[in-house]
This record gives structure tokens, sequence and C-alpha cells, in this order.
């Protein structure tokens, strides 16, 4: 097995006559002046394919990953349907109060609240658009509904960043984590279904 980085930063994996599982066809590389051309079977997929949004959670957000998993979420974390999940970061998760830590039934409903079913949100596509008004019509798996706002600015340096917050308190920190499931989005507090009673 090899690995070697492409211009963009993005990772090829080389195994057994194939690059990202796709095939090298036999004596067709052709060298040139400059470098080697090798003919392939297909496109090659993107680096995320081999990873599932269950292995990134269990190996960077262990403690997200622990709340759903003695909740007896997994399964709707492992499934292939295309789905945006909101990951809180460790900080966040550390504030929690053991109130709502112990209460399971409303424990599970605001993780399900982190969950938006059957799309891949990909937020920094809406920089191409300099999207100023919330993304409505968003349901979380929990039912109730979750407003993201996205936009768009320039740096000290001229360069366009995008930037973005959940239901005005939340800040999305790291966007469009990919998976071969899904997508994840990085934030900095831990979400809340908007219910007048329930506790943080």
């Amino acid at each position: 097995l090899g690995q070697v980085k492409t211009s963009n930063g993005q990772e090829l994996y080389f195994e057994d006559g194939k690059v990202n599982d796709v095939a090298i066809q036999e004596q067709s590389k052709y060298i040139g002046t400059n470098g080697v051309i090798h003919v392939i079977n297909g496109l090659i997929p993107p680096p995320w394919y081999r990873i599932s949004m269950i292995d990134e959670l269990s190996t960077n957000h262990p403690n997200f990953f622990h709340l759903f998993e003695q909740l007896a979420l997994l399964d709707i974390l492992s499934d292939s349907e295309p789905k945006t999940l909101f990951v809180p970061t460790e900080e966040a998760l550390h504030s929690l109060s053991n109130r709502l830590l112990n209460d399971r039934e409303r424990l599970r409903n605001a993780l399900l609240y982190h969950l938006i079913p059957a799309v891949n949100l990909e937020l920094n596509q809406s920089r191409h658009t300099a999207l100023q008004e919330p993304l409505l019509g968003l349901s979380a798996l929990e039912g109730k509904s979750i407003r993201i706002q996205i936009q768009t600015d320039l740096d000290a340096t001229q360069k366009l960043y995008t930037w973005g917050t959940v239901n005005g308190v939340a800040n999305i920190i790291v966007m469009d984590r990919l998976v071969n499931n899904g997508v994840l989005q990085l934030v900095d507090t831990f979400l809340l279904p908007p219910v007048e009673d329930f506790y943080g």
C-alpha cells in the first residue's frame, strides 16, 4: 500500500494495481519529458470514500460518538443514506449539565436534533451565491427545524471565506468534512431543540 498527495492536498492510495480502488491498466504507462501518464479504468473517487461517519466520529470526536453509542443510536449514523451531522466540539460537550446527561429521553432528542436526514448539506457551496438570508425548511431527525445562516466575506488578504451560524447561537467552525455517507459540520455549541422547557 502506497500513499501520495495530489496538487490540491488530497490523498491517493495505491494498492494491488489500483489507485483509490480504480484499476490501473497494465502496459499503459506513457513517459513524457516532464512526467508520466497512467491510464486507469475510471474516475478516481475522492479520499473520503474510504471513511464512514462512524469511523470519523469514533476517531476524531470520541465523546460525541460515545453519546450516540450509549443511547443505541449508531445505526442511524452507519446506514448508507445521505445525512448531515452537526458535531459539537469537545469543549461544548464538557459544558453539558449532568441533568441533561442523566435524562436519556431528552438527551436522545438532543442528539437527533444534530442530524439532518436525506441531505448532504455542503455549506461551502453557498459562497458562490453569497447567501445572506437564513436557510429555512431544514428539519432535524428529531422533528424540529434548524435555521442555518451562511455568509461570505473577504479577509485581510482579500481572500474570500465562508462562515456560518446555526440557530443564531452556534458558530460553524469547520465546514464540510465529507465522509462516504454524509457530511459533518463542526460547531462550537451543543444544539438543543427549540422547546421552552428544554434545559441545558
